[in-house]
């Protein structure tokens, strides 16, 4: 049992002792920070995203909250930096359920220089390639029981 499941569970208890009762991820996330539990949380989810996950990660606090900047490359070489704010399995869930390929391509095809180094093609491709990775990472999340 990982440390955010453990604490779920205590948190589930100390709420209701029903097992189909549902809280925000907000909620869970304010009981952590007012037990003194956020650093102990945001250093396993640290770990599990720069070993289990081959991403860099640079934690920052911000307005009180410890958000992260999650860093990988896509397969082209591309430099991919997600803000996460805060720092959760849920918001890098968010992150990837909202990442938009077409999107991306938009924004990267207006630089001269990518479009010299990437043709359409190859940024289907390796932004598609990226997505992938994210998917998979949010699956990982779940197998190792953060998220």
């Amino acid at each position: 049992m990982t440390i955010i499941e453990k604490y779920r569970t205590e948190f589930n208890d100390l709420l209701n002792s029903d097992p189909n009762f549902n809280y925000s991820d907000d909620e869970f996330y304010e009981w952590l920070a007012d037990m003194g539990l956020t650093g102990e949380v945001t250093e396993e989810l640290k770990r599990a995203f720069e070993e289990e996950l081959d991403f860099s990660v640079n934690l920052v606090e911000q307005d009180g909250v410890i958000g992260a900047e999650v860093e990988g490359w896509t397969k082209g070489g591309v430099d991919m930096i997600a803000w996460l704010h805060p720092f959760t399995a849920e918001e890098f869930n968010r992150y990837v359920e909202d990442f938009d390929t077409d999107e991306q391509i938009d924004l990267y095809r207006q630089a001269e220089d990518y479009r010299n180094a990437f043709t359409c093609r190859q940024s289907v491709e390796d932004f598609d390639d990226w997505k992938k990775r994210l998917q998979d990472s949010v699956q990982e999340l779940e197998i190792l029981g953060l998220l």
